[in-house]
């Protein structure tokens, strides 16, 4: 599972909070499965579902309600103890200063965990804060300037391929909507097969990979045909390539630009 360490398991899913203490506290069972929606690798809410199953059977997560399975409702209450916090974030805990649940720390690590997170929320900025990754990848991707320099720092780390294929499926899809039944649409799509599925560059189920193919091979091609991929792709960047650029030098560069973003955002 690619969890993410720098939001938690909270009640209001609009108020994300970003400190891992928070993640120790009570949640309801659709607000966890928002949660694995958006801070790990699932595509879909049923993905999600299974594997909240998983760490409650692993007894990563508790309930509250002493149900044997776990149910994505906002009735069921659900906490995540130590040793779900341990299994999912490993060694971050120790490394981030954040261990939550040794109430008679000193005040000088009490300080020193402040210190550390105050720092965290510098270098991410507010504007991480206020959005959701979500949120904020879709507005890094509708900005010319904001996109330049998440691609600069995703070739800099050498995984582009998410970020190209996503906005060349874009493309496509808004030519395929205006040329409805081309032959350009059929050829267009086998070039982004050939590009980036064909070698196995992206990651993504076999069993969609078999769908696109057949859908090729017999020419029914329309704008919806890598839709499935665009989506998976989309969250492999928001819970993968955005933790890596929140940090980054070309990050730093958009920051005011972001914050007046998602500002106009915030009042529309």
């Amino acid at each position: 599972m690619n969890a993410q360490f720098d939001t938690g398991l909270c009640l209001n899913v609009k108020e994300r909070l970003h400190k891992l203490r928070n993640v120790t506290s009570t949640a309801r069972g659709c607000d966890i499965v928002d949660w694995l929606m958006y801070n790990t690798t699932c595509v879909n809410r049923n993905q999600a579902l299974a594997l909240s199953e998983v760490l409650l059977q692993r007894a990563f997560l508790k309930s509250l309600n002493d149900n044997a399975g776990f149910n994505d409702n906002n009735n069921d209450i659900y906490r995540l103890p130590i040793s779900g916090l341990r299994h999912m974030f490993g060694d971050m805990i120790q490394e981030e200063g954040t261990e939550p649940l040794n109430d008679s720390a000193d005040p000088q690590s009490i300080e020193k965990n402040r210190e550390i997170e105050s720092s965290q929320a510098v270098r991410q900025n507010s504007v991480s804060h206020s959005f959701t990754k979500k949120q904020l990848l879709l507005i890094i991707l509708d900005d010319k300037q904001s996109l330049a320099a998440f691609s600069k720092c995703l070739q800099k780390l050498l995984c582009t391929e998410n970020l190209d294929f996503y906005l060349k499926v874009k493309d496509f899809t808004f030519s395929a909507v205006k040329s409805k039944g081309s032959p350009q649409i059929v050829s267009e799509a086998r070039e982004i097969w050939n590009t980036f599925l064909e070698n196995d560059e992206l990651n993504v189920e076999d069993n969609e990979k078999r769908r696109v193919k057949q859908l090729l091979d017999s020419g029914n091609v329309d704008e919806s045909i890598f839709d499935n991929m665009q989506k998976h792709v989309f969250f492999m960047m928001m819970t993968d390539s955005m933790a890596k650029f929140l940090t980054s030098e070309e990050f730093k560069t958009i920051q005011a630009r972001l914050t007046f973003l998602t500002t106009v955002g915030r009042k529309k």
